[in-house]
């Protein structure tokens, strides 16, 4: 019996020890980073029967389908970075008139608050959610206020399976607040259409 008992204690001990060494330790994530790329991996997540994300009054070629219509394909990158950047953008705290004009970075502050900093106009800074480690460092969770969807009070972004090496954040958000219509209201809920795609930050 004491027999029995000394060997379920090493038992014990060994799996404590063997499930410490699996813990990996808490990356470092604070400081500055910079959009990347991303790279489309679903245009709408509640429609399983395409992966395209098409966004509507997007473009002038009527000869789309649908008309005036931007389709973009699982896997490309140009188009879906340049949307991407546009809806990080909006919640820079930026005045310029022009857009274009905006350079901003993502502030991942130690105590787990997320800032946007408009470094094109004196690095003014806003505060705008949070951010946090979960799953054993496996998802890379945010939490912001929209400059471009007023209706959400904050915009919940999960990045899966993420990795961080080389000063770069890379993930796959499964869910991603995009407009559907372009003529329509950008304010609404109903103009909401969630997408999926892999992301780069890079510090």
């Amino acid at each position: 019996m004491k027999k029995n008992i000394l060997t379920l204690f090493v038992l014990l001990v060994l799996i404590s020890t063997s499930c410490k060494k699996d813990e990996q330790p808490t990356p470092d994530l604070s400081g500055d980073y910079t959009f990347e790329s991303a790279t489309l991996v679903d245009g709408n997540i509640l429609d399983l029967t395409s992966t395209d994300l098409v966004i509507l009054n997007a473009t002038t070629d009527t000869t789309a389908n649908p008309p005036n219509s931007l389709t973009i394909q699982k896997g490309e990158s140009a188009n879906t970075s340049n949307l991407v950047e546009l809806m990080l953008a909006l919640s820079a705290p930026c005045k310029d008139a022009n857009i274009n004009n905006w350079k901003y970075a993502i502030n991942f502050k130690p105590d787990n608050i997320l800032a946007f900093i408009c470094s094109s106009e004196n690095n003014a800074t806003a505060d705008v959610g949070t951010w946090a480690l979960e799953d054993g460092n496996n998802t890379l969770k945010l939490e912001f206020s929209s400059g471009l969807f007023k209706d959400l009070t904050s915009v919940p972004i999960s990045l899966k399976d993420v990795s961080f090496t080389d000063g770069k954040i890379k993930g796959t958000i499964k869910s991603f607040p995009l407009m559907k219509d372009l003529d329509e209201s950008i304010n609404s809920l109903s103009n909401i259409q969630l997408v999926s795609f892999d992301i780069v930050l890079t510090k």
